[in-house]
């Protein structure tokens, strides 16, 4: 099991280092720096830390599927379609409702969006038997590029020239971890993480998808 999990990273980074090579950068030298500035820095592991945490909810997603024996590599274009709805809604939900309330708000839109996209091809699998590697790769590009133009077109803010959505107020965001810059949000991507990971182990719904 430990070779089945540490193959595939090993085999990416050779594949990546031989691309590397081929544009004439060390490849050692890249991956140091990488380590250097993004886990052996202070403000480094605070960082790669916050990202971190809405990686943890795409994989608790797709661990369900793949559980499941569904491929689903539409991941990217589902995330980012999520996300930029989340945060398009996040900014006009705080003017109406309490923060707490406006982040799960804008949580919950996010999911169903997401859940919309990979809605064709579910159904094309279910009642049609395509296979969802194909459709998922297709639907990820479509849903990468609609994220874009989302971005630049509809929901962008009018104050700035920067392609980007209108930033929350701080006060509104999810509270950091003690006097760091990481979000609370790493701490809620871990609880659903060991939450899906019990309904899979621990429960009749998770054994019956295996």
């Amino acid at each position: 099991r430990l070779l089945m999990t540490l193959g595939p990273i090993l085999a990416a980074l050779v594949i990546a280092g031989c691309i590397l090579l081929a544009v004439g950068v060390d490849p050692l030298a890249y991956y140091g720096y990488v380590l250097e500035k993004g886990l052996f820095s202070p403000l480094g592991i605070q960082q790669t830390l916050t990202r971190m945490a809405p990686l943890l909810f795409l994989a608790a997603g797709l661990i369900v599927a793949f559980r499941a024996g569904m491929w689903n590599l539409g991941g990217d274009g589902q995330f980012l379609l999520g996300a930029v709805t989340a945060a398009a809604s996040a900014p006009v939900l705080v003017q109406v409702m309490p923060a707490w309330l406006a982040l799960i708000c804008a949580f919950l839109i996010s999911m169903v969006v997401a859940m919309a996209w990979s809605l064709l091809p579910a159904l094309l699998r279910a009642y049609q038997g395509v296979n969802e590697i194909i459709t998922t790769l297709m639907m990820t590009f479509l849903g990468t590029s609609l994220a874009n133009v989302l971005v630049k077109l509809v929901f962008r803010d009018p104050g700035t020239t920067v392609p980007q959505t209108r930033t929350l107020p701080v006060e509104d965001r999810l509270p950091r971890l003690f006097d760091t810059t990481i979000t609370s949000g790493l701490v809620l991507g871990l609880a659903a993480i060991i939450i899906v990971h019990l309904v899979m182990t621990r429960t009749a719904f998770g054994l019956k998808l295996r």
